[in-house]
């Protein structure tokens, strides 16, 4: 399947997610890697922010804030590897159960992480748990290390495809977490270093082959997006 790559580089939270709306809207076959111009906290589709984090804080420091099309949980994106995947819903990997979904669609980053010798698992069975903050939360689809979540993602289904984000967690800076969550900071998440690996040539290796996705003509600029 021919599909788009996209390293749109380091932009604002709204111009992130106003692409990756685009794409979902589309239904282009894509992978997207990309940054965050500053610190930015976003709110899954159904989230207000006064649940989840202090608007005073992130104000005074320099976080910024935007919605994303996907749900679930806050994410706080700071020193981290953040990716989206479009498929049609009619690729293979979507025809199980949503759950299966983010199992097929997590495994390729599963393969990457192994392949660097971080000792990552998928969390198994378990009582799913919803929180304020994604990282706080947990579910079976859950990349974990020695139990502590290190991959936060969502979906956002349509009627003609499906988008997932995803966030991997490089470091963490836990005073900011502390200052943005406040009470809803809670427990159980990791990071896993590995800021400096070529990660737009593993993502597209691993989902390429995992998926059957050929990104041979492949543009990389965000211009090309829907063209």
């Amino acid at each position: 399947m021919d599909a788009r790559f996209l390293n749109s580089g380091a932009l604002p939270g709204t111009e992130n997610m106003a692409i990756d709306a685009q794409l979902l809207e589309a239904g282009v076959p894509a992978l997207r890697l990309y940054q965050w111009a500053r610190p930015t906290l976003s709110l899954g589709y159904f989230q207000k922010l006064e649940d989840v984090a202090d608007e005073a804080f992130m104000r005074a420091n320099g976080v910024d804030l935007c919605r994303r099309p996907t749900g679930g949980g806050a994410i706080l994106h700071d020193r981290e590897l953040t990716f989206s995947l479009c498929l049609p819903a009619a690729h293979p990997a979507l025809q199980g159960s949503i759950n299966d979904s983010y199992l097929a669609l997590t495994q390729p980053l599963l393969d990457v992480l192994k392949g660097l010798g971080v000792q990552a698992s998928f969390r198994g069975d378990c009582a799913t748990s919803k929180t304020p903050n994604c990282f706080a939360g947990s579910a079976c689809p859950d990349l974990v290390v020695d139990g502590k979540k290190v991959f936060g993602s969502a979906q956002r289904r349509k009627e003609n495809a499906v988008l997932m984000h995803g966030s991997l967690l490089f470091e963490i800076r836990e005073a900011l977490w502390q200052g943005v969550f406040g009470g809803e900071v809670g427990l159980g998440y990791a990071s896993v270093g590995h800021a400096g690996e070529d990660w737009e040539g593993l993502l597209k290796r691993a989902y390429s082959a995992a998926l059957g996705l050929d990104f041979s003509a492949s543009g990389q600029a965000k211009a090309a997006l829907l063209s």
